[in-house]
């Protein structure tokens, strides 16, 4: 990686071989259409990039005697989490326009102060934006495109589970698939290990959204009575 922090999820384009999956950019393909239209459904976690600043953390600034260095926090941390993601950047005005908009009321060189403003930033560059942009183009030809924010904060986070034994000092909020949690069974050393009343309830209705979409390629469709709290799910259309 350019950047040195260990991201990097980007798709191949094949160029031999006798069967090929990707032979030309995705972002051609959903722009100009050119791929199987089945129903969709997008989403993101309001925290997603808990996930990206603990590793941040723990991988890099660390190892590096970075997380006191007050003066590449404040100067040199946005650039390099730009350059990670292969974002050119000569002028430099990128990355004060993104302090500026995600760190403005945070004090630059302190970590702990700068870390909600580095979780949003994070939260756009590495799964945010990306998302929503694919939803735009897909959503341009497919009808059954749908986008969902998931925003509960129960008390175990994946995001402990990535990091056991060295847990960053970055809160997890709702972090990168923390979803899955109401969606498959896990084991946590919480009590109870697994979900109280209230995340059970949170797991039936998460339950019921995505196996709806499976069975009738839409989360809520007509007919089909919802449990209390699910509201409804329209389509994705960029004009409204």
């Amino acid at each position: 990686m350019n950047g040195g922090l260990g991201f990097s999820f980007l798709p191949v384009i094949q160029v031999a071989g006798a069967q090929r999956i990707i032979e030309s950019d995705p972002r051609q393909l959903f722009s100009s259409g050119n791929f199987t239209i089945v129903p969709t459904m997008f989403g993101a976690n309001q925290q997603e990039g808990s996930l990206t600043v603990a590793g941040l953390y723990d991988y890099y600034l660390e190892p590096n005697n970075l997380t006191e260095n007050e003066t590449f926090l404040a100067n040199d941390l946005v650039p390099l989490i730009l350059k990670s993601l292969f974002i050119e950047d000569e002028s430099g005005e990128l990355a004060a326009q993104l302090t500026e908009k995600h760190l403005g009321d945070a004090e630059l060189g302190n970590f702990t102060s700068m870390t909600p403003g580095l979780t949003d930033l994070s939260s756009v560059l590495f799964i945010k934006e990306g998302t929503y942009e694919n939803l735009q183009l897909i959503s341009q030809h497919n009808p059954s495109a749908f986008f969902y924010s998931f925003e509960y904060e129960g008390r175990n986070s994946l995001c402990n589970a990535f990091f056991i034994g060295n847990q960053p000092p970055v809160p997890h909020g709702v972090c990168h698939s923390d979803e899955l949690i109401y969606l498959f069974v896990y084991r946590f050393t919480s009590i109870p290990p697994s979900l109280n009343a209230i995340e059970t309830e949170v797991s039936r209705k998460m339950l019921q959204i995505w196996t709806n979409f499976v069975k009738y390629g839409d989360p809520t469709p007509d007919g089909v009575a919802l449990l209390d709290g699910i509201p409804k799910f329209a389509p994705y259309n960029a004009a409204e």
